[in-house]
């Protein structure tokens, strides 16, 4: 069954070509995921063109790697996640001290020692929030009908 946004039609065949990319345990899943992520592949596109990053002949004639470098620069554009600060890493660390122990001894890690990872987390855990928070608002502004 073919999937709508609105009155733009994700054909099966679309889908289907793209459940290669999405293993999953069913059939029916592999074609959830696939489904959605080419929901989410247009809502972006759609974004783009709204924000005039591109128009929508050009966003027709784009290879993948065009609409990479697109979705990139759109992202880029909407997602602003600050950086976590120092207070914000420590207390992390202070509720969280059992995710730092050593293997070997068990001993707890210190602090500096796992400063940089707790970082990088923090900030990624606030990218895939504001990311899915994005999703979720260009969800809201359209129908979509004949996802699994």
């Amino acid at each position: 069954m073919p999937v709508f946004i609105d009155t733009h039609e994700i054909t099966d065949d679309q889908v289907h070509d793209e459940m290669q990319h999405h293993p999953a345990p069913s059939l029916e899943e592999a074609r959830r995921e696939a489904s959605r992520a080419l929901i989410i592949k247009h809502l972006l596109m759609d974004a783009a063109i709204e924000r005039k990053l591109v128009t929508a002949a050009e966003v027709n004639d784009m290879d993948n790697d065009k609409e990479e470098l697109l979705i990139e620069t759109l992202l880029d554009q909407v997602i602003q996640v600050p950086s976590a600060d120092e207070d914000t890493c420590q207390r992390y660390y202070d509720q969280n001290t059992d995710r730092f122990k050593d293997k070997t001894s068990g001993e707890t890690l210190p602090y500096k020692m796992v400063k940089a990872h707790i970082k990088t987390f923090l900030e990624d855990k606030g990218h895939q929030a504001a990311f899915n928070a994005f999703i979720d608002r260009l969800m809201d502004k359209v129908n979509i009908v004949g996802m699994v």
